[in-house]
């Protein structure tokens, strides 16, 4: 797969920079990625068909995982990623490892048994912050360049703070979520009904509600709230190609409480409210 990209809007710091650019895919397939700085990007808005993709180190997880809204790719290491044909719009921040250390005062590592969780950054303050640098790429309002540096600054701070909490990865979660169990749970959930509980999900495995939380987070990196409302606006995004579903049957169709609250999840994940998705599709 060969990637073009092209930087629409940028600044340059002392420290960092930041970008808004479009990524062109004219065909689908595999992609190798190699970042020489830290690198933490933003689609603008999100594909109804995700990429996928795996680290390439020693102790990382051998298994791709979806590529979420937010990503980050640390300095020289590896990404393999599978994608569809696709133009993607996102925003980065891009910043040397020795200026990172600079700043939090102390040296910033990711092990590589934590290296999945970067695929899909599930950090709402993070995610924020990078719209907000986003919109003053697009639309410089007074003292872009102060007011962006004090984006970036702000980024780095909850990005450590964010690393520093994240899970291993298991290649088999104890007492645990074997290949067979975790499809049962996959095919529940990607179902097209309304969301299962934690208790039904639970009983599926043959766990408990606490085991099979800890066992799913290990295997996955994601909550299982956070994978099963990700899954459902993904099917959204399909279910708005027919234009002959209204938008209220769709959020009833996949059980949320009400068409109001399914607008806020997806403009809060895809970048967009369900109607301008449509309209551009």
């Amino acid at each position: 797969m060969r990637l073009d990209n092209h930087v629409e809007h940028g600044v340059a710091g002392p420290y960092f920079s930041v970008q808004l650019a479009t990524h062109t895919a004219a065909a689908p397939g595999n992609l190798k990625l190699y970042e020489r700085v830290h690198t933490i990007a933003l689609q603008r808005r999100m594909h109804s068909t995700p990429s996928l993709g795996r680290f390439d180190v020693p102790g990382a997880s051998p298994d791709f995982g979806a590529i979420g809204r937010v990503m980050l790719v640390p300095a020289e290491t590896p990404l393999s990623i599978r994608g569809t044909a696709a133009s993607t719009r996102t925003v980065r921040c891009c910043f040397r490892p020795q200026h990172l250390e600079a700043i939090i005062g102390a040296p910033v590592a990711i092990e590589p048994d934590r290296l999945h969780n970067c695929l899909n950054v599930q950090a709402p303050k993070i995610r924020d912050l990078l719209i907000r640098i986003g919109d003053d790429l697009e639309a410089p309002g007074f003292a872009p360049a102060a007011r962006l540096e004090s984006l970036g600054y702000e980024l780095i701070i909850a990005l450590t703070r964010h690393l520093r909490q994240l899970p291993r990865y298991r290649a088999l979660a104890k007492g645990g979520l074997t290949d067979r169990v975790f499809k049962r749970l996959l095919d529940r959930i990607s179902a097209e009904s309304p969301p299962p509980t934690l208790t039904e999900l639970a009983a599926l495995a043959g766990l408990s509600v606490r085991h099979l939380t800890r066992a799913f987070a290990e295997r996955t990196g994601q909550s299982v709230h956070f994978y099963v409302e990700q899954q459902r606006l993904l099917q959204a995004m399909q279910l708005l190609h027919n234009k002959e579903l209204a938008i209220s049957d769709i959020s009833r169709r996949l059980g949320f409480r009400s068409p109001a609250y399914f607008a806020t999840a997806f403009k809060r994940l895809v970048g967009q409210a369900p109607t301008d998705y449509r309209a551009r599709r």
